[in-house]
Parts: structure tokens; C-alpha cells; sequence
């Protein structure tokens, strides 16, 4: 991670950064990493969030599906399909400052055998949901976190208190 990061700063920022650490012989923590990164780093532009976004779609809307797969929600059953939806909104944290990409996606599920949803007519639905990734100084991640029941626009509104659209945050 530390390499990315280096690669984002420009390079007096490298040179103040090295300096200060090599004469204090320090091991600096990643969240000090993680809010120089955010120091220094210009304010992105939101096409240019979503430009970043788009070069890693692919291997991103791999890992939220095996992320999501690995993590058993919802309890009994099973992840068969997540379709992505054009639909996207960018979110700050009005507290920390990060950036959270919320994607629209329909999810298919089917029952585990011998779980308590086996039965449950309802399982075969097809469900609307936002996938959630976070802008980190090594680009765009996922944990696999879904909002269910939901889609961008009605998450974002959900969690207003808490996230800011990234086009009205202030830098």
C-alpha cells in the first residue's frame, strides 16, 4: 500500500515525508498514510472518480461478489447472480472525509438446502441493492457490503446525516 502511495504524492511531499521519517526512525501507522493521502491529495473531481471507478469495474464487480458470497447475508441463502445497474452516486463521509461509491445492482438468490429459507417462496425474488465501495489510497475497494432494498438515490437519502453527495461536500 505504502507504494501506491508514495506514487500519489508529488515528489517535495515524498522527499518531506522520507526525511521526516528516516530522522525519527518512525514506523508510521497506515491511518497516518491514509490521512496525509487525503492532505495532499488534490479534491477529484466526481468524472474523475468515476473515470477511476470504471478503469477497475470489472475486477471490482468481481470482489464485491465473492466478498459478498464469503460473508453469508443474507442468512440461508446463497448468491446466484448480482446484475449491475447503470446507477451510481458518490457519497462523503461528513465525519472522516471518505468516499463511498454506492452502484445500483439486482441480486438473485436461492435457498440453502436444509436452511430455514428452503421454503420461502419469496426467495426466488429478484432483489435492488447498492454494492458500497470506499476510495482508499490504493483506489477503489469493497468489503462486499450490500444496502438492501434499496437503490442509490434512496440510500443516499437514508444516510444523509451521516454522508454528503460528493459534488455538494466541501473540499
Amino acid at each position: 500500500m505504502k507504494g501506491r502511495f508514495f506514487e500519489l504524492l508529488s515528489h517535495p511531499a515524498r522527499v518531506l515525508l522520507f526525511k521526516f521519517s528516516a530522522l525519527r526512525g518512525l514506523v508510521l501507522p497506515e491511518s497516518f498514510f491514509t490521512k496525509l493521502f487525503r492532505l495532499f491529495t488534490p479534491r477529484l473531481s466526481e468524472a474523475n472518480l468515476l473515470r477511476r471507478f470504471e478503469m477497475e469495474r470489472n475486477r471490482l464487480q468481481q470482489t464485491f461478489l465473492q466478498k459478498a458470497r464469503e460473508a453469508n447475508i443474507p442468512r440461508g441463502l446463497r448468491w446466484t447472480q448480482c446484475e449491475w445497474l447503470p446507477s451510481m452516486i458518490l457519497l462523503k463521509d461528513r465525519q472522516t472525509d471518505e468516499i463511498c461509491l454506492l452502484a445500483g445492482v439486482n441480486i438473485s438468490f436461492e435457498a440453502i438446502e436444509g436452511g430455514d429459507m428452503e421454503n420461502v417462496a419469496a426467495v426466488s425474488m429478484l432483489r435492488d441493492a447498492c454494492a458500497v465501495f470506499q476510495l482508499t489510497p490504493s483506489g477503489w475497494q469493497t468489503s462486499g457490503r450490500a444496502l438492501f432494498n434499496m437503490n442509490p438515490a434512496e440510500a443516499a437519502e437514508r444516510l444523509r446525516d451521516s454522508y454528503a453527495p460528493y459534488a455538494e461536500a466541501k473540499p
